[in-house]
């Protein structure tokens, strides 16, 4: 058969197989499937074809949305033993499945075709553990240089995979080696076996798939891919693909359904249940055990960010993370659409017990987790935020990368602290991550670190976080693994994306001094309740006071003095920042 047959052939084996809808599942998604490589790297394949099979692999998988609510890929290998490389759960996006492929070794010996479809019979294919879903279509890609002298006949394993009507097998053979009649016996169908002469002709198969990979785009393009990442694209592949995390009040009112929708599912779907609230007790459990501490404040919020955006992207592979910019509201907090009760978190709660009673949380309709004791989300609404003046004040005036401390202090106790306590409600307890509202505040504290981190490497990579030496809590991680969002562990990138606002661009260029002169209203008060709930010291009580005192307004307005509604949500005039430049 020619090559290009045999490209399209292959291409169109496998689109068919994965559109094909399931009589168990009839809503599912075509791209949603999981995918094995059986791959074998017995002595006649031999360590320069090896290379050329994982070149193949590589080019091959471009074409699957690789995310885990899309496409998952697991690769078995085998010769004298059968190696599991991966599983389902270990590589969620191309960019790591391209590396791990490219770390596969070869090894010589004999070829145990039928021992390793067995292991992704018994232990891989079927295996929820292994990150295997139910009721998806399952394919497994058998690829191999001869016929099997080794271990259990292959036949019997594919004759019970084939058992499954969700399940499609496909086989390579590679030379002119192999047997014809053993691919057949393991294959689904004889439409499902392919045969190329000799590792030349995979070499140039592959180069195909690279030719065709390479119309899809424009070398050096961005490109937004299946999930909504904006990636580069480069001879065809999407490199640097980057989650973009968006203000939630800048979403289109489809993204922030789509958002508090999966939020939803993640709560109460039994699917997702129970990672969900093992999640958000995590936090419950370590509020004070180092958590909401200078050590690991900024880099374990991180974390659990990227925990939950995981968590919810196995439901839609476009949902991040949003953040609430709610500097640009800090006057009048509670009057933001953020609170919009149709498509967006609800409103306050109501008195006496301040269950919440509109919007997607409501009382009745959802439900706190059982760590939180369940019942209703409550919030009590109070108070004003810090302005974009005093966020603005805070970055530069704690620029150098040695006042890292000051700026650490400021942000959580100013900024995230009492933020917590002036929505009030849940938010105001030790089971505050329960409160949907908790992961759009903590992504804008997230969003400001990375602001200051954006002022140079030595900010970037601090020092602070570079002589640390343990763990930090509950996870397997330090906290210089988090220091750089376009390279966090496996293999995810991730942007916030600055909204678009020429009072912001404005005080980000403008000096300390400029920013002092600016009339706004008076600093917010430090509140007992998020003292008594964060611990916070009356040492790091006088140190902030101190701090504060020199981002302070040297003209203070009164409420009665701003007119519009750009000045009475901001805390301070427009025309006065305009006039600073």
């Amino acid at each position: 058969m020619k090559l290009h047959l045999i490209f399209g052939v292959l291409i169109s084996v496998f689109v068919l197989e994965v559109a094909k809808i399931t009589a168990i599942d009839t809503q599912a998604d075509p791209a949603k499937v999981d995918i094995v490589f059986v791959v074998d790297k017995s002595g006649s394949v031999g360590k320069k074809n090896f290379e050329f099979i994982k070149n193949f692999l590589e080019m091959f998988t471009e074409y699957f949305p690789v995310f885990p609510s899309k496409a998952r890929v697991a690769i078995v290998s085998f010769s004298t033993y059968v190696r599991q490389e991966f599983n389902f759960n270990n590589h969620k996006n191309k960019e790591c499945l391209r590396r791990a492929i490219k770390k596969m070794r070869y090894t010589s010996g004999r070829t145990s075709t039928g021992n390793a479809l067995e292991f992704v019979r018994a232990q891989l294919i079927f295996n929820t553990k292994a990150g295997a879903r139910e009721n998806v279509r399952k394919i497994i890609f058998v690829i191999t240089d001869g016929r099997s002298n080794l271990g259990v006949d292959p036949a019997i394993p594919s004759k019970k995979l084939r058992e499954n009507d969700n399940l499609t097998i496909v086989t390579l053979g590679v030379t002119n080696k192999i047997n014809q009649t053993e691919l057949h016996r393991i294959a689904s169908s004889s439409s499902n076996v392919f045969h190329l002469k000799d590792f030349a002709a995979l070499k140039n198969l592959t180069l195909l798939l690279k030719n065709d990979l390479s119309s899809k785009c424009k070398n050096g393009d961005t490109v937004m891919d299946t999930c909504g990442r904006r990636c580069t694209c480069k001879e065809g592949t999407l490199i640097n693909c980057c989650r973009l995390r968006k203000e939630f009040t800048q979403l289109t009112q489809d993204e922030r359904i789509r958002y508090l929708n999966t939020v939803k599912t993640a709560s109460t779907n039994l699917k997702y249940k129970k990672k969900y609230e093992q999640l958000l007790t995590l936090h419950m459990e370590l509020f004070l055990r180092g958590i909401n501490m200078k050590e690991f404040f900024l880099s374990w919020n991180r974390w659990f960010i990227l925990q939950y955006e995981n968590l919810l992207q196995q439901i839609d592979c476009r949902v991040t993370v949003p953040y609430w910019e709610w500097t640009l509201v800090a006057a009048n907090p509670f009057g933001s659409d953020f609170w919009n009760q149709g498509h967006g978190f609800g409103r306050n709660g109501s008195p006496p017990k301040h269950c919440v009673t509109t919007g997607p949380f409501q009382k009745g309709k959802w439900s706190l987790i059982r760590s939180a004791k369940g019942g209703c989300l409550k919030r009590n609404f109070s108070g004003r935020f810090p302005d974009a003046i005093t966020l603005a004040s805070l970055l530069t005036s704690t620029s150098d990368p040695k006042d890292f401390l000051k700026f650490e202090k400021q942000l959580r106790i100013v900024f995230h602290n009492e933020v917590h306590c002036q929505i009030g409600g849940t938010m105001c307890t030790r089971s505050s991550a329960a409160a949907p509202e908790f992961f759009p505040h903590h992504a804008f504290i997230d969003k400001i670190w990375s602001d200051w981190q954006k002022k140079g490497n030595s900010n970037k990579f601090n020092t602070f976080f570079q002589k640390q030496k343990e763990r930090m809590p509950a996870t397997r991680h330090r906290s210089r693994d988090f220091l750089d969002l376009a390279n966090q562990p496996d293999c995810i990138c991730t942007e916030y994306e600055n909204v678009v606002n020429n009072v912001s661009r404005i005080l980000e260029g403008l000096t300390l001094p400029e920013l002092l002169k600016i009339p706004r209203l008076p600093l917010p008060l430090l509140s007992d309740n998020a003292t008594a709930l964060f611990h916070t010291s009356s040492t790091e009580l006088k140190e902030v006071s101190k701090l504060q005192a020199t981002v302070a307004p040297k003209q203070v307005l009164h409420e009665e003095s701003l007119n519009g509604t750009d000045a009475i949500n901001l805390g301070f005039r427009p025309n006065d920042v305009f006039n600073a430049v």
